[in-house]
């Protein structure tokens, strides 16, 4: 059983030590491709802009009661002839 293992244990410390950083490193690169890929493609599919599908309405009651205390909100301090 022990004799189809040689290879791995042939070698000087340094070739198997580089073997194992090299295998980590190409581990870790995987990892941070796939990582990156899959939160790229969420971020498109949440925040891109809406391809194939009809137009919504321009003023929903939604972006109405949204935009509402815009129009409320005071002016600034300058506008109501403070000089600050």
């Amino acid at each position: 059983m022990t004799m189809g293992m040689t290879w791995w244990n042939d070698g000087s410390l340094v070739r198997r030590t580089a073997l194992h950083v090299l295998v980590f490193v190409l581990g870790s690169l995987a990892v941070i491709v796939v990582a990156s890929f899959v939160s790229i493609r969420v971020a498109d599919g949440l925040f891109a802009p809406n391809h194939g599908r009809a137009p919504q309405a321009e003023a929903s009651p939604a972006s109405a009661v949204i935009s509402a205390p815009r129009a409320l909100a005071l002016p600034p301090a300058r506008a109501q002839g403070k000089d600050g």
